[in-house]
């Protein structure tokens, strides 16, 4: 065989609630798609997965929650034992919701950006949804869920970390995650409200100590930039596995992942018109990743010793960027052309 197991399975629904400003998928506002898969070609893309070595499945959007069969596809993962990971802005969970889920021992994301109403507003645009997403939160807790919280990092609300790391841990939830803001889709407009490399490298040092037993606190940053006591208690250490999985858009497209949605080039097929499995085994772009991760990788990856686990950390937003998949991590270039990606990391 060779080819990897599919191990997950990246599920998009193109719909959301939310216009959020830094989103980086663009997915359409409340719209309803007469393309868009029925339950029962999930159902049968899932039986697919699994005879490839299928494990866990991933919902994520736009908003996961608007799929019309969210709650019989909830139900059906745990019927197939299958793990269920869930990246949601909060706003739509009911104690149905929390309580069909609290079977699965799920892993839930929910996203707040501030500690308060009009913080979060800043990237949601909906005073409301913060309300909305603490009470998912609150609803989530009491049926025994902690969620990760996200908290998307930029200029305007860096002051209130410190506030929203308290809030996360009051609230329940088992971590929070602080992402720094691509430039692709909506949060293109964002140019001049996000940090720098140097700057979120700065705040990850000055928070990643606040992680304690209980409650811990993660930046979404390359492991090559992680503390030795990081590392140590192997915190920050999940990246991308993009050799074993595969994204499906919500009309049944295959992507190497959620870009799709936005580059076209990497669409492998439709689910209407192509097998799972014919795409997995014998796709080309997917021979070349899975080729040249990590050996081929260029830039500072090619010389990082953390390259065989970290894979080139995305190499989807690398696509985006420069047309190419294996170039080497944007994020770590740019620290590395400023002059300080840690020497000690390089071979």
């Amino acid at each position: 065989m060779d080819y990897p197991p599919l191990r997950t399975l990246y599920f998009y629904n193109r719909n959301c609630n939310l216009r959020c400003r830094h989103c980086w998928i663009e997915p359409g506002f409340n719209e309803k798609g007469s393309e868009d898969l029925a339950f029962a070609e999930v159902r049968e893309l899932v039986f697919q997965g699994q005879a490839l070595g299928l494990d866990s499945v991933k919902l994520l959007g736009g908003e996961p929650l608007l799929l019309p069969y969210i709650r019989q596809f909830i139900d059906f993962l745990i019927v197939e034992q299958l793990k269920i990971l869930i990246e949601t802005n909060g706003t739509l969970i009911d104690d149905d919701i929390a309580a069909r889920l609290a079977e699965a021992n799920p892993f839930v994301s929910i996203s707040l950006d501030g500690s308060s109403a009009e913080t979060h507003a800043m990237l949601r645009g909906n005073p409301e949804s913060f309300d909305q997403a603490v009470a998912g939160v609150q609803k989530l807790v009491r049926n025994s869920i902690r969620p990760q919280v996200i908290f998307c990092l930029h200029k305007a609300n860096r002051h209130d970390l410190d506030e929203t790391v308290n809030l996360a841990r009051d609230l329940g939830a088992a971590s929070i995650k602080i992402n720094f803001i691509s430039d692709m889709g909506r949060a293109q407009g964002m140019a001049n409200e996000r940090l720098s490399v140097q700057e979120f490298v700065d705040m990850y040092h000055a928070f990643c100590a606040k992680s304690r037993d209980d409650f811990k606190v993660l930046f979404d940053i390359p492991p090559a930039f992680h503390s030795i006591s990081t590392l140590v208690r192997n915190e920050n250490a999940r990246t991308c596995g993009i050799r074993n999985i595969l994204g499906v858009l919500s009309n049944g497209d295959i992507s190497i992942c959620g870009i799709g949605n936005i580059e076209k080039e990497l669409l492998l097929g439709n689910v209407r018109s192509h097998s799972l499995a014919s795409v997995w085994k014998d796709n080309e772009t997917l021979r070349i990743i899975r080729a040249g991760l990590p050996g081929n990788l260029g830039g500072v990856c090619r010389r990082c010793i953390f390259k065989k686990t970290c894979m080139g950390r995305c190499i989807a937003n690398t696509y985006h960027r420069t047309g190419s998949l294996l170039d080497g991590d944007l994020f770590c270039g740019e620290a590395y052309r400023l002059g300080f990606f840690p020497e000690t990391r390089l071979l």
